[in-house]
């Protein structure tokens, strides 16, 4: 396994990152092949499932054709988000910009997210980068659904300071590392007032897919998150049984103190 670069859980198994390659880990120690990436990928992430078919993801820059190399300066390479699913093999999702990185999938393999750094924002627009890793620094955070011809979508505007980001396993919501309120905001608020001073931390917050809710702050206030990550499926299910038999203890005791309230009127009268 030289040149391991990344891993995800897999069915019985590993799905390991090796070069340009994805291996199938076995529960014997033996590796088979699962997929060659295309050439040029610069970052991916993958998601496999027990009741869920492989999903991977990718950022491929694409050189120029033959004929526009020649042409001073030379063009960039255009950076394609790509999906590949068994069924349908690698489809084209849309194009990102050069700087995009940090690319992230929901288990559920139909959600998506990415970083774009500061330097290159635009809307054009966790993954194992290929020759790059995440950090929080100045950048905007996008989101899209992996279906060919989806629209990328902002996800951080006017924060300060950009991290990494997780879609949830159902696809439902986004769970981000982010500054708002920062220096940079608040001299845009406030142009030429001599602001100083450290960038707020980092916090992290929730935001539910669908647009128009504003984001969640789940971290306590002044907490510097460096990083976050969720818990085993098994333990988000008993999580949430156990809030459930929590609701339902507080309801049947919210109509117990009813009813004794409506016994006791119609006593006294």
């Amino acid at each position: 396994l030289r040149g391991l670069r990344a891993a995800w859980r897999a069915p019985n198994g590993a799905l390991l990152l090796v070069g340009q390659q994805l291996l199938l880990l076995h529960a014997s120690g033996a590796t088979s092949p699962a997929l060659r990436l295309p050439r040029h990928t610069r970052s991916i992430d993958a998601a496999w499932r027990v009741d869920a078919p492989l999903t991977v993801a990718a950022f491929v820059a694409e050189p120029p054709a033959a004929e526009r190399r020649s042409v001073l300066p030379p063009p960039a390479a255009a950076v394609e988000l790509r999906r590949f699913t068994p069924l349908n093999g690698w489809e084209s999702i849309c194009l990102v910009p050069q700087e995009a990185d940090g690319l992230a999938i929901g288990e559920g393999g139909q959600h998506c997210g990415w970083r774009v750094p500061a330097a290159g924002g635009g809307a054009e627009g966790g993954g194992a980068a290929i020759g790059g890793e995440d950090s929080e620094s100045g950048a905007e955070l996008y989101i899209a659904e992996l279906r060919p011809g989806a629209q990328p979508r902002l996800l951080t505007e006017r924060a300060g300071r950009c991290g990494a980001l997780s879609v949830s396993a159902d696809g439902s919501a986004v769970a981000y590392l982010a500054t708002y309120g920062s220096l940079a905001v608040r001299r845009e608020e406030a142009p030429g007032e001599g602001l100083a001073g450290p960038p707020p931390p980092a916090a992290l917050w929730w935001q539910p897919w669908e647009p128009g809710t504003p984001p969640l702050q789940l971290s306590p206030a002044g907490a510097h998150v460096l990083a976050f990550g969720w818990a085993p499926e098994e333990e988000r299910t008993e999580a949430a049984a156990s809030s459930e038999r929590q609701s339902g203890r507080q309801s049947g005791a919210g109509k117990d103190r009813a009813g004794r309230d409506r016994s006791g009127g119609g006593g006294g009268g």
